[in-house]
Order: C-alpha cells, then sequence, then structure tokens
C-alpha cells in the first residue's frame, strides 16, 4: 500500500529546496561553458604515470644536497608507451622535479616529436598521499561528528563546487571578483549553516550576521587598499596574471580583495553560529527574558570569541608568509622599508580588515537573534542570568603584593623595554642616515660643474643623465687615503675609494674618519700599485637601504647586469669605463681575491676560471693584457661567503 503524500509546510520547503538545487547546478553546467583561449601550447605533452626502475646518474652531493639533473629508468605505467622503459632526466629544482629512487613512483613529462620521445620527471606521485588525507580527515569527522560530521563534509563539497566551477568561470567570464566573491559566500553560507542548523530562527540570524561580516571585511580591506595604495596589481605573481588579463577578461585588480571574502568566510561563520546557538539556547532556558537581556548574552559571548577568532585569522594570514617574515629578519631590512612594503601592508589589511569583519559580527548577529527571537520587554519579574562566581583561593603574600601593585611595577618595565628598543632603531636609523648626508656632501664638495654647461638654459638641458666630472684634488684634501672615486651609472652607488693601511679600519669608518657602521668604499691595503694593479679589489658594505655596495649584491641577476654592464672608475689619471664580464659567490679566502701572479700565463687562467664561476654570460670577453676591478661584498643570507663583481678596466 503506498504511502500518502502528506502536503503540509515542511512537505513544501523541501520541493522548494530541491527546485533550487536542481536550478543551482543547471546555472552552474551553464555557466561552465567557457570558451577559455589557449594559452600554451600542450600538443605532443602528455603527464603519465611511472615507476623508477634504477638510478643511472645521480646528483647529490656530499652535503647531503642535490645539483643538477640526475637519469634515471623509468618503467612506464600509463601512456602511449605503458609497459616500457625509458631513460629521463630529473632537475634537481625545489619546484620541479624529484629525488629519485628506485621503485618510487613518478609524474613523468613526456614530450613527443615526430619519432622522438623525451622524458623527464615532473616531480614526485602525491596523488595517493592526497587522497589518503582526505579520506582520513572525512572519516574523523564523521566518527567523532557523526550525522553533523556527515553534514559537515557535505558542506566541505559544496564550498569546493562552489569555489571551482562557479567563482573560477564567474570571473574567467569578466564579472567582478569582488561581486563573485560575494555571491560565492552567500550560497555556501546558506547550504553550510542550513546543514548544521536546519530551517530556524538561528540559522536565518547567522546566516545574515555572516554575510554582513564578510562584506564588512571586503568594504575595510577596500577602504585601507585605496588610503595606502594598494591593489590586486601588487602581488607577487602579476607578472603572470597580467598575461591572464591581457589573455582573457579576467579582472585582476579584484582578485585581492575577493580571496580576502573567502578566506575570512570560515571564522566569520563560525562566529556568528556561536552567538546565534547561545543566544537561542538562553532564550530556551530563560523564555521570559527580553531582548535586552538576550542581546547581552550574545555579546557577553562573542567578547570571548572575537578575540581568539580574529588572533586565529590573524595568524593564519601570518603562518602563509612566513617565508617573507624570515627574509625580513634576516636581511635585517629598516623599519620604513619593512612598513612600506607590498607584501607587509597586504598581510596587515587581509588580517585587520578580516578581523573586522569577525568583530562587527558580534552585534550584529546578537542583536538580530534577539530581536527575532524574544519579546520586546523581559516579562515582569524576570532576573537577569546569574554571572559565574570565581573561586576565591588562598594567595601568598609575595602573590599577594604583585596582584595589588602589578601595574605600578608593569608600567617601568615596559617603558624601559620601549626605550631600549627605540634607542637601538635610532642608533641604526642615525648611522644610516649620518653616512647618506656624509657621502652626499662629500659628492657635492668634489663635483665639478661640465664646460659651457652654465650656458645651457633649461629648455636646452640634456635629458640623458649628466657625466659626472669630479676633482681629485679636492678629495684628496678631505683625505689623504683618497684614490679615486667609483660610481654605477644609474644607481646609488657613487662613491670615493680610499685605501687605508690595513683592510678593518675603514670598515666601520667612513671616508671622513667618521666612526660609523656604514663604512667606506676602500681598496685592499695589500695592493702597492693603488688602481694600477692588475686586479684592483675593493671593498664595501651591502646596506640594508640600498647603500654602498648593495648595488653590487643586486647583480645575482642577470636582468640587472643588462641594465648596468658598466661601472665607472674615476682616479687622478682619468676615467675609466668598465665593462663586467662575471658575478659570482666566492669564499672569504678564495682565489678570486688574488693580488699578485706568476706571469701572464698564471693571470691568464685566472680570469678565464673568473669568468667561468659567473652566474650568466656577459658576453664580454677579458684577456691576460686587460686589469680587472673587482668589487667585493657581503650576502644578505647568513651564509659566509662573498659577493664578486669583475669588470675589465680599459687600456
Amino acid at each position: 500500500m503506498k504511502k500518502k503524500i502528506v502536503w503540509n509546510r515542511k512537505t513544501w520547503i523541501r520541493l522548494a529546496l530541491l527546485a533550487a538545487g536542481i536550478c543551482f547546478f543547471a546555472f552552474l553546467f551553464w555557466l561552465n561553458q567557457v570558451d577559455k583561449p589557449e594559452l600554451v601550447t600542450s600538443e605532443g605533452r602528455t603527464f603519465e604515470r611511472a615507476q623508477v626502475v634504477k638510478v643511472l646518474q645521480d646528483n647529490i652531493q656530499e652535503n647531503g644536497r642535490r645539483y643538477g639533473e640526475q637519469k634515471v629508468v623509468l618503467h612506464m605505467l600509463t601512456g602511449p608507451h605503458r609497459g616500457e622503459e625509458l631513460e629521463a632526466t630529473s632537475s634537481a629544482g625545489y619546484l620541479f622535479g624529484a629525488g629519485c629512487t628506485p621503485g618510487m613512483r613518478v609524474i613523468a613529462i613526456q614530450s613527443v616529436s615526430g619519432d622522438i620521445t623525451v622524458t623527464s620527471v615532473f616531480s614526485a606521485d602525491r596523488e595517493l598521499a592526497v587522497y589518503g588525507l582526505l579520506a582520513v580527515f572525512g572519516l574523523c569527522i564523521c566518527l567523532i561528528g557523526r550525522r553533523q560530521g556527515v553534514k559537515a563534509c557535505v558542506g566541505l563539497v559544496f564550498t569546493f563546487i562552489c569555489l571551482i566551477f562557479m567563482y573560477l568561470p564567474l570571473v574567467f567570464r569578466g564579472f567582478s571578483p569582488f561581486w563573485a566573491a560575494v555571491l560565492v559566500c552567500v550560497a555556501t553560507t546558506f547550504v553550510t549553516l542550513y546543514l548544521v542548523g536546519g530551517p530556524n530562527k538561528k540559522t536565518a540570524c547567522a546566516i545574515a550576521g555572516t554575510i554582513a561580516g564578510v562584506v564588512i571585511a571586503g568594504a575595510v580591506a577596500t577602504i585601507f587598499g585605496q588610503a595606502a595604495g594598494i591593489s590586486g596589481y601588487n602581488v607577487s605573481n602579476i607578472e603572470d596574471l597580467l598575461f591572464l588579463e591581457d589573455s582573457t577578461p579576467l579582472r585582476v585588480g579584484g582578485l585581492l580583495f575577493s580571496g580576502l571574502l573567502i578566506s575570512s568566510l570560515g571564522a566569520v561563520m563560525d562566529v556568528a553560529m556561536s552567538i546565534a546557538s547561545t543566544v537561542e539556547e538562553v532564550h530556551l532556558r530563560r523564555p521570559e527574558l527580553g531582548r535586552r537581556e538576550l542581546f547581552e548574552s550574545g555579546m557577553h559571548v562573542g567578547r570571548d570569541t572575537m578575540g581568539t577568532m580574529s588572533n586565529t585569522l590573524i595568524l593564519a594570514f601570518a603562518g602563509g608568509s612566513l617565508g617573507v617574515l624570515v627574509t625580513y629578519y634576516a636581511y635585517q631590512l629598516p623599519y620604513l622599508q619593512i612598513i612600506n612594503s607590498y607584501g607587509v601592508g597586504i598581510e596587515i589589511m587581509q588580517g585587520i580588515s578580516g578581523s573586522m569583519g569577525i568583530i562587527l559580527t558580534v552585534p550584529i548577529v546578537s542583536a538580530a537573534s534577539a530581536t527575532w527571537m524574544a519579546p520586546a520587554r523581559a516579562a515582569e519579574g524576570a532576573k537577569p542570568l546569574p554571572l559565574p562566581r570565581r573561586i576565591e583561593r588562598a594567595v601568598s603574600p609575595a602573590a599577594g603584593f604583585l596582584k595589588k601593585y602589578w601595574k605600578l611595577l608593569a608600567a617601568p618595565i615596559c617603558i624601559a623595554v620601549l626605550v631600549l628598543c627605540a634607542g637601538k632603531l635610532y642608533r641604526v636609523f642615525s648611522a644610516y642616515a649620518q653616512g647618506g648626508r656624509e657621502y652626499e656632501a662629500v659628492r657635492s664638495s668634489v663635483e665639478t660643474p661640465q664646460p659651457g654647461a652654465a650656458a645651457l638654459s633649461d629648455a636646452a638641458a640634456p635629458t640623458a643623465e649628466e657625466k659626472f666630472r669630479f676633482d681629485f684634488g679636492r678629495l684628496a684634501a678631505q683625505n689623504p687615503d683618497a684614490v679615486g672615486w667609483l660610481r654605477l651609472p644609474g644607481t646609488a652607488l657613487s662613491y670615493p675609494v680610499v685605501q687605508g693601511k690595513d683592510n678593518s679600519y675603514y670598515l666601520t669608518h667612513t671616508f671622513s674618519r667618521r666612526e660609523n657602521k656604514v663604512g667606506a668604499v676602500f681598496l685592499d691595503s695589500r695592493i702597492r700599485q693603488g688602481l694600477s694593479a692588475p686586479n684592483c679589489v675593493v671593498y664595501g658594505h651591502n646596506m640594508n637601504d640600498g647603500s654602498m655596495f648593495a648595488s653590487v649584491w643586486e647583480f645575482r641577476n642577470k636582468s640587472y647586469f643588462q641594465a648596468h654592464p658598466v661601472i665607472e672608475l674615476y682616479s687622478k689619471s682619468g676615467e675609466k669605463v668598465c665593462p663586467v664580464f662575471s658575478a659570482h659567490e666566492v669564499k672569504p679566502d678564495g682565489d678570486a681575491y688574488r693580488l699578485s701572479f706568476s706571469g701572464s700565463k698564471a693571470y691568464g687562467a685566472y680570469l678565464k676560471q673568473m669568468k667561468k664561476d659567473s652566474l650568466y654570460d656577459t658576453g664580454v670577453d677579458v684577456a691576460a693584457s686587460d686589469r680587472v676591478l673587482t668589487l667585493s661584498t657581503c650576502v644578505r643570507d647568513g651564509r659566509d661567503v662573498r659577493f664578486l663583481v669583475h669588470a675589465k678596466i680599459p687600456g
């Protein structure tokens, strides 16, 4: 006998939800019919599973690190060469390749061109590990949460579907990333909270508070971004995104703020549901309480929750940027550089904006829940909820003294710590500023105007960088140790060169012989021929504020060399334009610091080795008849190595 359908309110709600679900997935199906342009060609290239049979040539070094490539034999598990054994290479990169061992499962790239197939290892096969972790997570949440855990898993799957099949197609169709994120947040909030709380007033209040909190977080981030000059174009992978923007309708500028909405959704949703559940529970226990009393109950819980959840959100963003924080700490970057960098500004914006959304969600949900669930006024004779009493414990006299006067003791300690920190920061920044002013004064005092420069009008002034000229006599009058001037056009590197009696004095003294950690640019004291020596080794500090030899450190990037291919060296005998032919790292006692040679053959071998050690080919040839200018500075990652730039001194 068939069961008769009862057409009540619950049945109609279920039918409405079923119809809404069908319409939603039909909308997703239509939305994903996106014609995406082919940004890179994948013709003839496939990714296949394989297993390492043996290692023909390993690339592991004595220090345990891998350099270069491995040569391995792979047994192909999928693809057109399935079952065959092929030779392949595996790079030692941190993002690509893998340290292959026999029996290891890997993902191989196969590139086919005619009858030739080239195979290389893309990465280790992590698919099983990923699915295994997901299975353990799902099992734990279902076993502990039981029915609610199953609902939570369904909510997570729906969230994933919204991100992949709704947000991404929307932004690729040219829809605003911000409003696409709002739409995703609304859909995810409705489904997740409905599954957790069911169709009731509590869920409705939590949904309203969540949406309001997320929108507030986005609004705060947008306002801060406009005030601080931060946009979606100030992210690390902007080059890739700009390429996408040129090839698709994607709006790159809104991705940063839309990401903030999505990342803060979970924390805001948690706070909203916690407060709505608390207010509902209090109302069920004490139905005679009015809106004011329920609102205060929600606020009591919210004040505790907002502190922990804000901390969670900020730590989540900070944890994602630990690599940047470690780099800043290691390089001892100045405060002004750190606080004004885009990376720090973006992390602050994300953490604080998300926390603002959490904080303002508390009164919104408390007010909405109290208004909807309770009468306007408390019933006559209703008493406020009793607060938990504090447990009085016996304390020692010392503990009692500290409890009574801790503020008086803490204040001077905090002030002393702040004064010490401020003093240290002041000394650091003061040294930088003093050194900068001093060298600017030296530069101004020795520069000489170009012939005929006074006759040039502003309209006729050259637009290119004017040729640097200086008076060596004025320079030597200020410091008899002066031997010349060093300049890297287009950069801040423009300093006098001195030569002391040893190689330690000018590490801590400026050109004017004032003690300062900035130091000076100085020629190796062991050189007797001055700037006429075969190898003129010049030292300078790699300062965090970009002064002194910080520009030398930048030569580790070939693009920097291409923008600054020559170094200008001025001495009493005239100007030399020195093309750079090598840039590399060495040990402090390495052969690169060699100053004397037994003959032209030994000197030629030295030059050949320096050019071979270069990080890149500069295209500049050097012979035993050439003299060399060697600039030496330290590196910023704490290693006991030095960075050298070699340039050929003509004539």
